[in-house]
Formats: structure tokens, sequence, C-alpha cells
């Protein structure tokens, strides 16, 4: 897809297809190595921007795109290494939005895969609108 369609918000929506890209990234660093008490391998500024309550508030360009999607591989890449190099401890049991008590990285690890595929099926909405 070109940028402009990456930043396309179709009448009923209140996100785009790279807001919910970023948003992926930003939820799995925050619950994985912010719970954890680990520094996050993508950018704060990243994890602020998208994180949860946010919407899209900017045009993006197409760098930035391209910078998301690279993210959205080596995050997840990084993140399996780290989990296999490192000990990955829960330091304060968390409270999700849908009331799933995460005290543990594995439960931590299934409600990212459960979020990520809530965002996939609102990008597959999106695009299906998008090349109407």
């Amino acid at each position: 897809m070109d940028e402009s369609q990456a930043n396309e918000i179709p009448p009923f929506f209140n996100n785009n297809i790279i807001w919910n890209c970023a948003h992926v990234i930003a939820v799995q660093q925050s619950l994985i190595y912010q719970l954890c008490c680990k520094t996050p391998r993508a950018d704060k500024s990243i994890i602020r921007q998208f994180t949860i309550g946010t919407k899209p508030t900017e045009y993006f360009e197409t760098g930035f795109i391209e910078n998301i999607g690279e993210l959205l591989l080596s995050t997840s890449v990084q993140m399996a290494e780290d989990l296999n190099n490192e000990e990955f401890i829960v330091g304060q049991p968390f409270m999700t939005a849908i009331k799933v008590e995460l005290t543990q990285v594995e439960e931590v690890l299934a409600f990212t895969n459960y979020h990520e595929g809530l965002h996939l099926g609102v990008i597959t909405s999106l695009l299906k609108c998008i090349q109407k």
C-alpha cells in the first residue's frame, strides 16, 4: 500500500493502518519489557505515541512507515532472543483493560498474541475499506 492508504482513516474508524502497526509494537514492548522491569528495545517515543488510549494525530511519511514495518519484525526477533537468554519475571501484576490479570511472562506473551490478533483483524477491515 502507499503512504496515503497507510494514513487513511475510513468512516466509522478512529485510527489507521500505520497506527495499528505501531500500537502493537508499543503494547508488546510495554508489556513484555516494562512489566518485567527491563529496558524496551523500541524507542520510548514510539511507545508513548502509540500506547493504549492514543490515536493518530499526524500524517506519517514513508520513512516512518518503513521504520514501523522493520520494527514489527525486529522487535519480535529481539524479544524471542531476549526471552531465551534472560529471565523475565513480572514485577507487579497488571490488569488489562479487558480484566485479564498478567502475573507471569507466559501470560504476558499469550495476551500480546491475543492483542496483536485483534489489531490484525482491524487492519484487515481497514484494508477492505481503503481498497474499495
